[in-house]
């Protein structure tokens, strides 16, 4: 379903999230977050989560900065 996370698992094993952005029937169009070097498609499993993008909200995020994802990318 559209904005759904979808969780990639490569043939060496690491592992990428992205989001779909579009639907055609049985296929989706993936925005992967972490780039696509390395990516085959006869040998990258797609995991479907059924859930969208969340992130919860806290006081210690004031000042922060954070990529498209969520996650803190200031150090």
């Amino acid at each position: 379903k559209y904005a759904e996370i979808v969780n990639l698992v490569l043939a060496d094993g690491s592992q990428r999230s992205g989001q779909v952005l579009e639907v055609m029937g049985s296929k989706a169009v993936v925005q992967v977050f972490e780039g696509t070097s390395g990516i085959d498609a006869k040998h990258t499993k797609c995991e479907f989560t059924g859930d969208i993008l969340r992130m919860a909200v806290s006081e210690d995020m004031s000042g922060r900065i954070f990529n498209g994802s969520g996650k803190p990318i200031d150090n």
